[in-house]
Protein backbone atom coordinates (compact mmCIF):
# COMPACT_ATOMS: atom_id res chain seq x y z
CA UNK A 1 0.00 0.00 0.00
CA UNK A 2 2.94 2.32 0.76
CA UNK A 3 4.29 1.79 -2.76
CA UNK A 4 0.88 2.60 -4.27
CA UNK A 5 0.69 5.81 -2.24
CA UNK A 6 4.17 6.84 -3.42
CA UNK A 7 3.26 6.02 -7.03
CA UNK A 8 0.07 8.07 -6.68
CA UNK A 9 2.02 11.10 -5.47
CA UNK A 10 4.59 10.69 -8.27
CA UNK A 11 1.76 10.76 -10.82
CA UNK A 12 0.18 13.79 -9.14
CA UNK A 13 3.49 15.70 -9.15
CA UNK A 14 4.19 14.86 -12.80
CA UNK A 15 0.60 15.86 -13.69
CA UNK A 16 1.05 19.25 -12.01
CA UNK A 17 4.31 19.75 -13.94
CA UNK A 18 2.54 18.85 -17.21
CA UNK A 19 -0.25 21.33 -16.49
CA UNK A 20 2.21 24.08 -15.49
CA UNK A 21 4.26 23.63 -18.67
CA UNK A 22 1.07 23.53 -20.73
CA UNK A 23 -0.15 26.80 -19.21
CA UNK A 24 3.23 28.41 -19.90
CA UNK A 25 3.03 27.33 -23.55
CA UNK A 26 -0.53 28.67 -23.84
CA UNK A 27 0.29 32.03 -22.26
CA UNK A 28 3.60 32.52 -24.10
CA UNK A 29 3.44 30.46 -27.30
CA UNK A 30 6.05 32.71 -28.88
CA UNK A 31 8.50 31.68 -26.18
CA UNK A 32 11.63 30.51 -27.95
CA UNK A 33 12.25 26.81 -28.35
CA UNK A 34 15.64 27.28 -26.68
CA UNK A 35 14.01 28.55 -23.50
CA UNK A 36 11.67 25.55 -23.51
CA UNK A 37 14.68 23.26 -23.89
CA UNK A 38 16.49 24.95 -21.01
CA UNK A 39 13.43 24.63 -18.77
CA UNK A 40 13.10 20.93 -19.66
CA UNK A 41 16.84 20.47 -19.08
CA UNK A 42 16.65 22.06 -15.62
CA UNK A 43 13.57 19.99 -14.71
CA UNK A 44 15.29 16.82 -15.94
CA UNK A 45 18.40 17.51 -13.85
CA UNK A 46 16.23 18.36 -10.81
CA UNK A 47 14.28 15.10 -11.16
CA UNK A 48 17.60 13.25 -11.47
CA UNK A 49 19.02 14.86 -8.33
CA UNK A 50 15.82 14.07 -6.38
CA UNK A 51 16.07 10.41 -7.45
CA UNK A 52 19.76 10.24 -6.45
CA UNK A 53 19.02 11.76 -3.04
CA UNK A 54 16.12 9.32 -2.61
CA UNK A 55 18.45 6.43 -3.47
CA UNK A 56 21.13 7.55 -1.01
CA UNK A 57 18.68 8.15 1.85
CA UNK A 58 16.84 4.81 1.71
CA UNK A 59 17.93 1.49 3.11
CA UNK A 60 18.61 -0.80 0.13
CA UNK A 61 18.00 -3.96 2.19
CA UNK A 62 14.34 -3.01 2.69
CA UNK A 63 13.62 -2.20 -0.95
CA UNK A 64 16.24 -3.88 -3.12
CA UNK A 65 14.44 -3.62 -6.46
CA UNK A 66 14.24 0.10 -6.92
CA UNK A 67 16.02 1.96 -9.65
CA UNK A 68 16.35 5.49 -8.28
CA UNK A 69 20.11 5.51 -8.90
CA UNK A 70 19.63 4.63 -12.57
CA UNK A 71 16.68 7.01 -12.98
CA UNK A 72 18.69 9.77 -11.34
CA UNK A 73 21.69 9.31 -13.61
CA UNK A 74 19.52 9.00 -16.74
CA UNK A 75 17.60 12.22 -15.97
CA UNK A 76 20.81 14.13 -15.15
CA UNK A 77 22.47 12.91 -18.36
CA UNK A 78 19.33 13.83 -20.31
CA UNK A 79 19.40 17.34 -18.83
CA UNK A 80 23.08 17.76 -19.72
CA UNK A 81 22.42 16.46 -23.25
CA UNK A 82 19.62 19.01 -23.68
CA UNK A 83 21.94 21.87 -22.66
CA UNK A 84 24.77 20.70 -24.93
CA UNK A 85 22.65 19.81 -28.00
CA UNK A 86 19.90 22.44 -27.89
CA UNK A 87 19.52 22.69 -31.68
CA UNK A 88 19.10 18.93 -32.05
CA UNK A 89 16.54 18.84 -29.25
CA UNK A 90 14.59 21.76 -30.78
CA UNK A 91 14.11 19.79 -33.99
CA UNK A 92 12.62 16.84 -32.11
CA UNK A 93 10.53 18.68 -29.48
CA UNK A 94 7.19 17.80 -31.13
CA UNK A 95 8.16 14.14 -31.36
CA UNK A 96 9.41 13.98 -27.75
CA UNK A 97 6.34 15.71 -26.35
CA UNK A 98 4.14 13.59 -28.62
CA UNK A 99 5.71 10.44 -27.19
CA UNK A 100 5.28 11.77 -23.63
CA UNK A 101 1.58 12.52 -24.23
CA UNK A 102 1.08 9.13 -25.97
CA UNK A 103 2.74 7.26 -23.09
CA UNK A 104 0.55 9.17 -20.66
CA UNK A 105 -2.48 8.03 -22.68
CA UNK A 106 -1.29 4.42 -22.67
CA UNK A 107 -0.85 4.54 -18.89
CA UNK A 108 -4.40 5.85 -18.55
CA UNK A 109 -5.56 3.08 -20.89
CA UNK A 110 -4.07 0.54 -18.48
CA UNK A 111 -5.80 2.37 -15.61
CA UNK A 112 -9.11 1.96 -17.48
CA UNK A 113 -8.47 -1.75 -17.97
CA UNK A 114 -7.56 -2.07 -14.27
CA UNK A 115 -10.82 -0.32 -13.36
CA UNK A 116 -12.75 -2.77 -15.58
CA UNK A 117 -11.05 -5.68 -13.81
CA UNK A 118 -12.00 -4.13 -10.43
CA UNK A 119 -15.60 -3.75 -11.66
CA UNK A 120 -15.53 0.04 -11.16
CA UNK A 121 -18.39 1.73 -12.98
CA UNK A 122 -16.41 4.84 -14.01
CA UNK A 123 -13.97 2.97 -16.25
CA UNK A 124 -15.60 4.26 -19.46
CA UNK A 125 -14.63 7.87 -18.74
CA UNK A 126 -11.00 6.91 -18.17
CA UNK A 127 -11.04 4.80 -21.36
CA UNK A 128 -12.34 7.71 -23.49
CA UNK A 129 -9.85 10.11 -21.91
CA UNK A 130 -7.00 7.68 -22.59
CA UNK A 131 -7.95 7.21 -26.25
CA UNK A 132 -8.15 10.99 -26.78
CA UNK A 133 -4.77 11.31 -25.09
CA UNK A 134 -3.21 8.69 -27.38
CA UNK A 135 -4.69 10.29 -30.51
CA UNK A 136 -3.41 13.74 -29.53
CA UNK A 137 0.05 12.32 -28.80
CA UNK A 138 0.19 10.67 -32.24
CA UNK A 139 -0.88 13.98 -33.86
CA UNK A 140 1.99 15.76 -32.09
CA UNK A 141 4.43 13.08 -33.28
CA UNK A 142 3.27 13.56 -36.90
CA UNK A 143 3.62 17.38 -36.51
CA UNK A 144 1.16 18.55 -39.21
CA UNK A 145 1.30 22.17 -38.01
CA UNK A 146 2.23 25.00 -40.36
CA UNK A 147 3.72 27.38 -37.79
CA UNK A 148 5.71 26.90 -34.62
CA UNK A 149 3.30 29.14 -32.69
CA UNK A 150 0.30 26.91 -33.50
CA UNK A 151 2.40 23.85 -32.68
CA UNK A 152 3.34 25.18 -29.24
CA UNK A 153 -0.25 26.21 -28.47
CA UNK A 154 -1.37 22.67 -29.38
CA UNK A 155 1.44 21.18 -27.30
CA UNK A 156 0.35 23.37 -24.37
CA UNK A 157 -3.27 22.22 -24.72
CA UNK A 158 -2.10 18.61 -24.95
CA UNK A 159 0.05 18.89 -21.85
CA UNK A 160 -2.74 20.50 -19.82
CA UNK A 161 -5.19 17.83 -21.01
CA UNK A 162 -2.71 15.05 -20.26
CA UNK A 163 -1.93 16.38 -16.77
CA UNK A 164 -5.57 16.92 -15.80
CA UNK A 165 -6.64 13.55 -17.20
CA UNK A 166 -3.76 11.84 -15.34
CA UNK A 167 -5.03 13.42 -12.12
CA UNK A 168 -8.61 12.26 -12.80
CA UNK A 169 -7.53 8.72 -13.68
CA UNK A 170 -5.25 8.50 -10.63
CA UNK A 171 -7.99 9.72 -8.27
CA UNK A 172 -10.52 7.26 -9.72
CA UNK A 173 -8.07 4.35 -9.52
CA UNK A 174 -7.04 5.33 -5.99
CA UNK A 175 -10.68 5.41 -4.83
CA UNK A 176 -11.34 2.03 -6.40
CA UNK A 177 -8.30 0.51 -4.67
CA UNK A 178 -9.37 2.03 -1.33
CA UNK A 179 -12.89 0.58 -1.74
CA UNK A 180 -11.48 -2.86 -2.49
CA UNK A 181 -9.19 -2.56 0.56
CA UNK A 182 -12.17 -1.67 2.76
CA UNK A 183 -14.16 -4.63 1.41
CA UNK A 184 -11.26 -7.01 2.10
CA UNK A 185 -10.84 -5.58 5.62
CA UNK A 186 -14.58 -5.88 6.24
CA UNK A 187 -14.60 -9.49 5.05
CA UNK A 188 -11.60 -10.30 7.26
CA UNK A 189 -13.29 -8.72 10.29
CA UNK A 190 -16.47 -10.74 9.64
CA UNK A 191 -14.40 -13.94 9.41
CA UNK A 192 -12.76 -13.14 12.76
CA UNK A 193 -16.14 -12.54 14.41
CA UNK A 194 -17.53 -15.79 12.99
Amino acid sequence: MKTLKKLKWNVIISSVIYVALGVILLIWPEMTAKNICYVVGVISIAVGVVNLIDYIRKDYSVDAYRYNLVYGMVFILLGIFIFVKVETVISIIPVLLGFAVTISGLLKFQNAVDLVRMKYSGWGIVMIVSILNIVFGVVLIMNPFASAMILFICIGIGMIYSGVSDLIATIMLSRSIKNIGREIEKAQNQNIVN
